[in-house]
């Protein structure tokens, strides 16, 4: 039997919360037995998230959109997820989903989401997902990359940035891979 789900409300207004990182920090006792699920309504949260263990950030519609960045870090041992929600990176030039939990074994999963990357800078390598650690799961995401300024000092475009030693497993299912480039002289990779 799944365990019982407790439900935090984030909206521009009427809601528990006006900013998704807000209603996480607010969460200290999620565990196996007691998940949360933060639901999160339309409009734009131009914001930097960092998830917990036994949290999902659930989007009402893909028009709930984080313009920022989701960090999955060292204190994610378990699992978490992201469902029905559009990121981007914005004009932050950072990646839009960093893994690098502190468990081979943490699961992330991510579901029915737009992941949007949009790079203006140099930088050594430009993509949608930064993974150092963990298990990532993707399922029925549309991924969008647009590294498209001409940059030869860019060592890498790709979608999926493996730079961890400590990857364990990542699985794609049902998705919709794009990526946009104008480099001539560098790997350029899902």
């Amino acid at each position: 039997m799944p365990s019982p789900q407790q439900i935090i409300n984030v909206a521009k207004s009427g809601g528990d919360f006006t900013e998704i990182q807000e209603a996480i920090d607010s969460i200290e006792d999620a565990s196996p037995s007691k998940r949360y699920v933060i639901i999160v309504y339309p409009g734009t949260y131009s914001e930097n998230i960092e998830m917990k263990d036994y949290i999902t950030v659930r989007g009402v519609s893909i028009s709930s959109v984080i313009r920022g960045t989701v960090l999955f870090k060292d204190s994610v041992s378990a699992d978490c997820s992201l469902e029905n929600i559009w990121v981007e990176n914005g004009t932050s030039n950072k990646f839009p989903i960093t893994i690098n939990c502190n468990s081979d074994t943490a699961t992330v999963t991510i579901k029915d989401c737009q992941i949007s990357a949009f790079w203006s800078t140099n930088a050594q390598v430009k993509g949608v997902f930064d993974i150092q650690r963990g298990i990532l799961d993707i399922r029925r995401c549309f991924i969008y990359c647009n590294c498209s300024i001409n940059d030869t000092s860019v060592f890498q475009h790709t979608i999926y940035s493996l730079q961890g030693a400590n990857v364990s497993v990542v699985t794609s299912y049902d998705c919709i891979h794009e990526l946009v480039s104008s480099s001539t002289a560098n790997d350029i990779s899902i």
